[in-house]
């Protein structure tokens, strides 16, 4: 979603593209910002709070190295803000198909909030709603697919080489997978 809406943005001027850029992640960080003030309101806690949406390290990084994570988190944010002080499954599961669309990640807090739905509050209607952003990540993996002829997620992307694995959350798991080979006894 980022490439995209920096490329679109800048009209066709390829020079135009890192400013647009900053000037995406300085929205996404301001408007991620007023979702949070406005959720902070809703719960009744200091507005201040917010602030650290803003002032966190990665904002500035973020403008330094042009990443998707302002924007990401803008829309999981305003997702959050919709499902929890509005009770719009339909706009947060918008937000969340959209933030999907920048990092994977978002499916992990879409699967937190329907574990909640299924199992605390007994909503399983609801559950057909936040299926969205699921069917919206599907849709994405086919097309590129048919771009590509092969899954980001099961390869690396064309451009990437082998240092760009999309494998959700893989590093971690390597990690552990080092860790527990280590453990005398312990096999995988």
């Amino acid at each position: 979603l980022y490439p995209f809406l920096a490329s679109s943005l800048s009209l066709g001027q390829r020079g135009a593209i890192p400013y647009v850029m900053i000037g995406l992640n300085l929205l996404a960080i301001a408007a991620g910002l007023f979702f949070l003030v406005q959720f902070c309101d809703h719960v009744q806690i200091n507005k201040a709070y917010s602030l650290l949406f803003a002032i966190a390290v990665w904002a500035p990084i973020s403008l330094m190295r042009s990443t998707a994570e302002p924007l990401y988190l803008c829309l999981l944010a305003a997702g959050l803000f919709y499902y929890a002080a509005r009770q719009d499954f339909l706009k947060s599961a918008i937000f969340f198909s959209l933030a999907v669309l920048a990092k994977e990640i978002t499916l992990a807090t879409v699967i937190g909030i329907m574990i909640y739905e299924a199992f605390f509050k007994k909503r399983f209607a609801v559950l057909k709603i936040f299926a969205i952003p699921f069917v919206v990540y599907a849709l994405m993996q086919f097309y590129v697919y048919s771009q590509f002829g092969r899954l980001w997620f099961f390869s690396s992307p064309p451009a990437m080489g082998e240092v760009g694995k999309m494998i959700p959350l893989q590093g971690l798991i390597a990690a552990w997978a080092h860790l527990l080979k280590s453990v005398q006894g312990f096999s995988i």
